[in-house]
């Protein structure tokens, strides 16, 4: 009888064993993925990083650079396609960022230029990430499209990098006119002038950093 009694134990040890060591190599494989996965968007943010430096270091689009096609994705990760040719009125893009807190300050601006004006213009943002992105657009009430997750190229020929910029294109793709951060003193002047609007100025927040 106790001969019996030390298989069984002996059996139930050797199914605990078996099953720890399983549960393990799950574990490990699962850890492995994670760590893969990781990896790869890191390399990934860690490119579009380095890009977006890049294109800081090379300065700022100029008056009657082309512009192509851009291929891009909304809020909700719908492919859309912004084709300056698709409208006889010149296209406003305002480049942002959710986390940038000079877009906050100048959303009230941007806002009111696009309501004032949008008789005469297209207007559309450009977010240089998709973090968050659906949830700002519904907080600030945002009317005109959002596009986001642009492709590596775009980036490089369209040379964005620094939030807030507003880049205004001629229906065949020709760059207008560019102003390189929030509106104030001076740029809200100039910008005033160019679209003939008043605009409200810009808005107090908790944070001034340019993301």
């Amino acid at each position: 009888m106790g001969s019996i009694s030390g298989l069984y134990k002996l059996g139930v040890s050797k199914a605990g064993s078996e099953a720890r060591v399983t549960s393990f190599l799950i574990l490990g494989v699962l850890l492995v993925c994670s760590l893969g996965v990781n990896l790869l968007l890191t390399r990934k943010v860690s490119s579009l990083k380095a890009y977006i430096s890049l294109m800081k270091s090379e300065g700022q689009l100029a008056k009657g650079d082309r512009l192509p096609p851009l291929t891009a994705k909304d809020p909700q990760g719908n492919t859309a396609v912004l084709d300056y040719g698709g409208t006889d009125l010149p296209t406003v893009l305002f480049v942002i960022t959710p986390s940038c807190g000079w877009c906050a300050k100048n959303m009230a601006n941007m806002k009111t230029l696009a309501e004032k004006a949008s008789k005469r213009y297209r207007f559309v943002a450009l977010s240089l990430s998709p973090d968050q992105l659906a949830d700002y657009v519904t907080k600030n009430q945002i009317q005109f499209p959002v596009y986001t997750d642009l492709p590596f190229e775009p980036i490089r020929q369209y040379k964005l990098g620094g939030t807030p910029e507003t880049i205004v294109v001629s229906p065949e793709g020709e760059v207008l006119k560019t102003w390189s951060g929030a509106y104030a003193d001076s740029m809200q002047k100039d910008v005033e002038s160019y679209f003939g609007v008043s605009l409200p100025g810009l808005v107090q927040t908790e944070t001034a950093a340019v993301k």
